[in-house]
């Protein structure tokens, strides 16, 4: 069905006995559809220092993006009688951010190197959606970031029979289970208890330095990389490496079990094997900020008065690497950038 249909077939009828095909009314079309609209405005500085010794480019942006296609929720009330409203280009969103690249190269002797770092920052803010108002205001979408989830807040692993009786928790929760946090203090946990993370597996600042050098004839490069502002939730965590024979599924599958809670091991730091889970859990977010050694190449190229009697104009030999080494700050089963 295209965006402008107004009936859909499939469902089944019946009529004296007799199971047929149907059409039945499908979402309100909508045939005033047209392009989102951004308005971007830009602030840039570059700068030549010192003979060429520093390089400065830097680049400091905000954008209005309007007229993204979101269906209403709050302003047509649920008796309208259609299954589904359409998309309308009402929603509005805000993103800032900036850009910043340092070069410095410099000449000494037979010594030539280079560095060269980067940093770019994005954040984006939802300024309208037509949201109904959510029960507790924390679990607002409007005004945070594209991406944002709602999570429950835990505090541990219920370790004892006490300790979970003195304590709020779901009718299902048992010993092992993780402990929800009431957040909002009415004695019971339900999906009020949700809190919204602001990060996503988008990550808002990534970063990269390269370093090269050259000494007569040797030569190394390397390049680094990394992000940050950036979580790996459950489902990337689990559900994003579930096929057979992936390492990270394996690694992640063991990370989990190593030290769940039984019965011998009532102060294990993960839930039991079949823990009853209300939904996504902070638990099961981790900060997957990351830095990591993408390349390196060491290089030396053979004398030219060498390889000329053979008939070579220039040899060059070299071994390079790549992800030789990564620094994860909690993600440490799988790649933080997978």
């Amino acid at each position: 069905c295209f965006t402008f249909c107004i009936y859909s077939f499939g469902d089944n009828f019946t009529f004296g006995g007799t199971t047929v095909t149907g059409i039945y009314s499908n979402v309100l079309p909508n045939y005033n559809i047209t392009w989102e609209v951004g308005r971007k405005t830009d602030f840039g500085l570059e700068l030549s220092m010192w003979k060429g010794l520093l390089g400065i480019d830097f680049t400091i942006w905000k954008e209005r993006r309007s007229n993204i296609l979101v269906a209403r929720n709050l302003s047509i009330a649920n008796i309208f009688g259609f299954p589904g409203l359409p998309d309308e280009n009402i929603g509005k969103v805000d993103n800032k951010g900036f850009e910043l690249i340092l070069n410095h190269r410099r000449t000494i002797k037979n010594l030539n190197y280079y560095v060269s770092g980067n940093v770019a920052f994005a954040r984006s803010k939802i300024i309208f959606m037509d949201e109904v108002p959510p029960a507790e205001s924390y679990q607002a979408q409007t005004g945070h970031p594209i991406g944002s989830a709602l999570y429950y807040k835990t505090d541990g692993i219920f370790n004892t029979e006490e300790e979970l009786n003195s304590y709020p928790h779901h009718s299902n929760t048992q010993v092992g289970d993780l402990k929800i946090v009431d957040v909002n203090g009415d004695g019971v946990i339900n999906d009020l208890d949700r809190v919204r993370i602001d990060f996503s597996n988008v990550p808002e600042i990534v970063f990269g330095l390269n370093f090269g050098l050259t000494y007569k004839n040797i030569d190394i490069s390397l390049f680094f990389q990394g992000q940050t502002n950036v979580i790996m939730g459950d489902n990337d965590m689990t559900y994003g490496f579930a096929s057979l024979g992936n390492p990270n599924f394996t690694n992640a599958c063991i990370y989990r079990a190593k030290n769940r809670w039984t019965v011998d091991n009532t102060n294990g730091t993960m839930p039991r094997s079949d823990a009853f889970q209300p939904g996504s859990t902070d638990f099961f977010v981790f900060d997957a900020t990351f830095v990591r050694l993408k390349n390196i190449e060491v290089g030396y190229t053979l004398p030219k008065n060498l390889i000329s009697k053979v008939g070579f104009n220039n040899i060059r030999l070299y071994v390079s690497g790549y992800n030789v080494l990564t620094w994860a700050k909690e993600i440490k089963w799988c790649d933080p950038e997978t």
